[in-house]
């Protein structure tokens, strides 16, 4: 993962369910059906600019056969994460594709989201990941603790309003537009829902210019971005 270098002005609306670079431009944590559209068209003029880091991804991998390096570019501009977070949302994502009317609605994604993070409590189907991938930050082997997910963190929220950052005890503060992205571990679903209500704090890893992941033993791991 490494810091793309293109320019582009966009602007926000809160349509979504977590709606974390919302938060943080200040365009509120979610919309309803009364919007305002001429209001917010006048909002959006209005407003100034931000510049926001966007970090290029670059995923290698062999195919079916193990013969030939597929390579797949992506651009991260909020978060990337690999772990149990991610296995929660793949999970909600195909229970809300099978049935999209009946899930329409920011509260029941959050309801549906809720139960399968209950459901991980259990299952625990990211256990161990600090044995299945090894961490380089700036090209330094970084020694994970015991963990379960990992997340590579661009902007302050994370997980529908959770500011991860907030409370490191970094010399460095962390910025949209700085050049650099924060790291984080979680140690269960369990521990995400103690960060959701401010009960406790992730597990701080470090900052980097540069990440680089690599899996152990052919795991096949969850990742969202």
């Amino acid at each position: 993962m490494g810091e793309g270098n293109e320019f582009s002005q966009m602007a926000v609306l809160p349509l979504g369910t977590g709606n974390d670079l919302s938060r943080v431009l200040g365009w509120g944590s979610g919309t309803n059906g009364d919007l305002d559209i001429l209001q917010y068209l006048n909002d959006v003029y209005a407003a100034g600019t931000q510049k926001l880091d966007r970090w290029k991804i670059m995923i290698k991998s062999k195919n079916q056969f193990g013969r030939r390096t597929v390579i797949t570019n992506m651009k991260m501009s909020n978060y990337v994460s690999i772990g149990v977070d991610a296995s929660v949302t793949l999970g909600m994502q195909k229970t809300r594709k099978s049935i999209p009317r009946a899930l329409s609605s920011r509260l029941l994604n959050k309801l549906l989201f809720f139960s399968f993070g209950t459901k991980d409590v259990f299952t625990r189907t990211c256990k161990g990941l600090h044995d299945k991938i090894s961490l380089y930050l700036d090209d330094q082997l970084v020694e994970l603790p015991g963990i379960e997910g990992i997340v590579f963190l661009n902007i302050q929220c994370w997980g529908a309003g959770v500011q991860p950052w907030k409370y490191a005890d970094e010399e460095r503060p962390q910025k949209l537009d700085d050049g650099v992205f924060e790291v984080f571990a979680v140690t269960s679903s369990f521990h995400i829902a103690q960060m959701q209500v401010g009960l406790a704090s992730p597990l701080f890893i470090g900052q980097a210019r540069k990440a680089v992941v690599v899996t152990k033993n052919g795991s096949v791991l969850p990742m969202q971005w």
